[in-house]
């Protein structure tokens, strides 16, 4: 608890910062202050309190300070804790950090100059406090459908809190935003404000095609279009050389193989974004994929003296004869003069070339979509680097809708915290837009 200070409930829920006499009255005094750091309870998932240290005058006080700032009731309840859930021995509520950001100017109750608790932001701009955020999205090209008109995808999350209240508010292009009074699945919250509203801030910074690595194997495809023919020497056509028409065995087969040159270069897209006093980076790990593929009739000759002790088996496809073709065709044997006929359309084997596949992809320890967080400072926002942040396991959100989506496109959409970003959204007080 905050020395010489008393915290008291003056009614059910509603608390008071008083001083127990008039000399703490008289050693009281108060400065603008900016947020320096957040104190942090745990990485992974990330979660901070609502403990602070402040700059003053450029000198940074190294105690962290309860923020004493009322959150609004009933926004980003929770299932154990609640918007404006105090804690007395700290002198803070519980959900206050989620108002504020490192870098904000706030209004500092000092003792004797040493500070003691932050009571407010300094321009006086009551914030919301900060736990949804809205994602945008096209589908990549490789899935888009035809028939089917939605192409543009956006989804509201829940950035923080218990798991079981992070429920995925889906919507589509072309259909009527959601606000709380439809219930449905926004019911665990009672907003008074519409979400496309709370969400109104584009911003975010992108780091794209980040190269990783480049992996290339070739492979074949044999295709069903296959023939083993086997035959006695003295059955051989006369165009057979006069000294290989010994008693004995002779297979000839032809088939279709295709060749496949691939190549695949693994990329990484970083999408950053702040929510309240933390950044997070959205990764998508994936893959563009160039396919060569080359068609080949495949020609073999075997002879063999005794077809019981020395059966035929067919050798590796870089001794057969090779010869280039088309997906359709015929081959006349030369020895058994057997027709050999093909058509790769008919089968239904892929073997145009295809480029720039995309596909998102788990590698290594890496999930094909990741998240990472960190406290954010003006510093680290000003230059993002994810190196500084920690990789989340697991935050409750639901990506797999996430793996059909262009990586170009992501755009996420946060509540306006800065008074530019208050103004712009309709959300600073009127008469004071200034």
């Amino acid at each position: 608890m905050t020395s010489g200070l008393k915290f008291w409930e003056k009614r059910p829920g509603q608390w008071r910062l008083d001083h127990p006499n008039f000399r703490e009255v008289h050693e009281t005094t108060f400065a603008k202050g900016i947020i320096k750091e957040f104190q942090i309870l745990q990485e992974n998932p990330i979660q901070v309190a609502s403990m602070v240290k402040v700059e003053i005058n450029g000198e940074l006080h190294d105690k962290f300070i309860p923020l004493f700032y009322t959150p609004r009731a009933k926004h980003w309840d929770g299932e154990e804790v609640q918007a404006t859930d105090f804690d007395p021995e700290q002198g803070a509520f519980k959900q206050a950090w989620q108002s504020f950001r490192a870098g904000d100017e706030v209004a500092v109750l000092l003792k004797q100059g040493e500070a003691r608790a932050v009571l407010g932001h300094y321009d006086n701009c009551p914030r919301l406090g900060e736990n949804a955020f809205r994602v945008e999205f096209d589908s990549h090209p490789q899935y888009i459908d035809p028939d089917d008109p939605y192409t543009h995808w956006f989804s509201y999350y829940c950035a923080f809190g218990d798991p079981t209240y992070h429920v995925r508010m889906g919507r589509f292009d072309g259909w009527d935003e959601w606000n709380s009074q439809d219930g449905g699945m926004n019911r665990e919250f009672d907003w008074e404000i519409p979400l496309d509203k709370i969400c109104a801030w584009e911003e975010s910074k992108s780091q794209p095609n980040i190269y990783k690595k480049t992996v290339a194997e070739t492979y074949y495809l044999a295709s069903r279009s296959s023939v083993f023919y086997e035959c006695h020497g003295y059955c051989l056509p006369p165009t057979v050389p006069p000294d290989q028409r010994s008693e004995g065995h002779y297979f000839e087969a032809a088939k279709i193989i295709v060749k496949v040159d691939y190549e695949a270069k693994y990329y990484r897209d970083v999408s950053y974004f702040r929510v309240g006093p933390i950044l997070f980076a959205h990764v998508t790990n994936y893959l563009l994929a160039n396919h060569i593929k080359t068609i080949y009739r495949a020609y073999h000759l075997h002879t063999c003296g005794d077809r019981y002790h020395d059966p035929y088996e067919p050798p590796p496809v870089e001794e057969w004869e090779l010869t280039e073709v088309g997906p359709s065709g015929s081959y006349t044997l030369p020895y058994t003069e057997y027709e050999f006929t093909w058509d790769l359309d008919a089968e239904k084997l892929s073997y145009e070339s295809a480029y720039e596949v995309f596909e998102v992809v788990a590698d290594g320890n890496e999930s094909g979509i990741e998240m990472y967080a960190a406290v954010c400072t003006p510093e680290l926002w000003e230059s993002p680097d994810i190196s500084q942040m920690t990789r989340q396991d697991y935050i409750g959100w639901w990506w797999n809708e996430w793996t059909v989506a262009d990586p170009k496109s992501f755009v996420f959409k946060v509540p306006p915290h800065s008074k530019e970003a208050l103004m712009a959204a309709g959300w600073w007080p009127e008469g004071e837009q200034q």
